[in-house]
């Protein structure tokens, strides 16, 4: 589902994503790292707040 993440902030037209992270199992560092190139690459700032409370 992560991986969706940049596809759908392009096809939306996001400036920007906040994905939070409550569980790493959900988004391990290594996917939130990748994300966050990616958007990146799109111009669509990001962050990965651990945790959101």
């Amino acid at each position: 589902m992560a991986q969706l993440v940049p596809a759908i902030a392009k096809l939306c037209g996001a400036r920007a994503v906040i994905a939070p992270i409550d569980n790493t199992a959900w988004l391990p560092q290594g996917m939130a790292n990748q994300l966050q190139r990616e958007l990146d690459a799109l111009g669509v700032a990001s962050v990965f707040p651990k945790p959101f409370c």
